[in-house]
């Protein structure tokens, strides 16, 4: 008899929360719930928060490394410390708690 096999997952990234904005019009017109177009970005930034566990980065590094919007990497760095996945004082950088 085989032991029954394990896999493991990795957590889903929190989903972002609050009301659904929206982004740039998809080619037949319609708006692409920002949750959506960012998610991809949301994937990557806490996989490498994930990978490199003293990471530490202010805004303006991440938009850097991440070329990203402004607007849109602080929605997404914000959701992670809303969610306790981040912390971040106001004058610092983001990091891993």
């Amino acid at each position: 008899m085989q032991a029954p096999s394990v896999v493991a997952t990795a957590a889903a990234p929190p989903p972002l929360s609050g009301s659904v904005e929206h982004g740039p019009p998809l080619s037949g017109g319609e708006e692409m719930p920002v949750s959506a177009r960012l998610d991809g970005d949301l994937h990557l930034i806490r996989s490498e928060f994930q990978e490199i566990p003293d990471l530490r980065v202010s805004l303006e590094q991440a938009q850097v490394r991440w070329n990203l919007e402004p607007s849109d990497l602080e929605l997404i760095l914000e959701t992670f410390v809303d969610v306790g996945f981040l912390r971040h004082s106001s004058d610092g950088p983001y990091y891993r708690r």
